[in-house]
Protein backbone atom coordinates (compact mmCIF):
# COMPACT_ATOMS: atom_id res chain seq x y z
CA UNK A 1 0.00 0.00 0.00
CA UNK A 2 2.76 2.59 -1.52
CA UNK A 3 -0.03 4.78 -2.59
CA UNK A 4 -1.44 6.06 0.88
CA UNK A 5 0.23 7.86 3.78
CA UNK A 6 0.97 6.15 6.57
CA UNK A 7 -1.63 6.77 8.91
CA UNK A 8 -4.41 5.97 6.13
CA UNK A 9 -2.22 2.79 5.46
CA UNK A 10 -1.94 1.35 8.91
CA UNK A 11 -5.99 2.27 9.06
CA UNK A 12 -6.60 -0.19 6.24
CA UNK A 13 -4.51 -2.59 7.72
CA UNK A 14 -5.93 -2.36 11.20
CA UNK A 15 -9.47 -3.02 9.73
CA UNK A 16 -8.26 -6.22 8.27
CA UNK A 17 -6.29 -5.43 5.00
CA UNK A 18 -2.62 -6.72 3.90
CA UNK A 19 0.11 -5.57 3.03
CA UNK A 20 -0.62 -6.50 -0.50
CA UNK A 21 -3.87 -5.37 -0.74
CA UNK A 22 -3.19 -1.64 -1.95
CA UNK A 23 -5.57 -2.28 -5.05
CA UNK A 24 -8.67 -3.55 -2.08
CA UNK A 25 -8.57 -0.57 -0.59
CA UNK A 26 -8.27 1.86 -3.72
CA UNK A 27 -11.48 -0.08 -4.99
CA UNK A 28 -13.04 0.11 -1.47
CA UNK A 29 -12.71 4.09 -1.66
CA UNK A 30 -13.74 3.92 -5.30
CA UNK A 31 -17.31 2.47 -4.08
CA UNK A 32 -17.22 4.95 -0.75
CA UNK A 33 -16.34 2.28 2.29
CA UNK A 34 -13.81 3.50 4.68
CA UNK A 35 -12.05 0.94 6.48
CA UNK A 36 -14.30 0.89 9.40
CA UNK A 37 -16.87 -0.40 7.36
CA UNK A 38 -14.40 -3.49 6.64
CA UNK A 39 -15.55 -4.76 9.93
CA UNK A 40 -19.20 -5.05 9.15
CA UNK A 41 -20.80 -8.13 8.77
CA UNK A 42 -22.50 -9.42 5.94
CA UNK A 43 -24.09 -12.85 5.49
CA UNK A 44 -22.10 -13.99 8.78
CA UNK A 45 -18.71 -12.76 7.53
CA UNK A 46 -16.88 -9.56 7.65
CA UNK A 47 -16.69 -7.52 4.67
CA UNK A 48 -12.47 -8.03 5.47
CA UNK A 49 -12.99 -11.40 5.25
CA UNK A 50 -15.58 -11.33 2.46
CA UNK A 51 -12.79 -9.19 0.18
CA UNK A 52 -9.00 -11.08 1.43
CA UNK A 53 -11.36 -13.86 0.09
CA UNK A 54 -12.27 -12.69 -3.35
CA UNK A 55 -15.24 -11.18 -3.80
CA UNK A 56 -15.68 -7.96 -5.72
CA UNK A 57 -16.37 -4.39 -3.48
CA UNK A 58 -19.17 -4.16 -5.59
CA UNK A 59 -20.92 -7.09 -4.66
CA UNK A 60 -20.19 -6.24 -0.96
CA UNK A 61 -21.07 -2.57 -1.35
CA UNK A 62 -24.77 -3.71 -2.91
CA UNK A 63 -25.05 -6.01 -0.25
CA UNK A 64 -24.49 -4.08 2.76
CA UNK A 65 -27.71 -2.30 4.37
CA UNK A 66 -28.29 1.02 3.57
CA UNK A 67 -28.05 2.06 7.11
CA UNK A 68 -24.55 0.92 7.89
CA UNK A 69 -22.77 2.10 4.93
CA UNK A 70 -20.26 5.29 5.91
CA UNK A 71 -21.47 7.17 3.74
CA UNK A 72 -25.05 8.45 3.51
CA UNK A 73 -25.63 8.57 -0.11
Amino acid sequence: MHWIGPEDRARWIAAGLGEHDARIAATCVMFGLRPDDLSQFVAGRTVAERLRSGESVRSLRQQMAPDRRSDTG
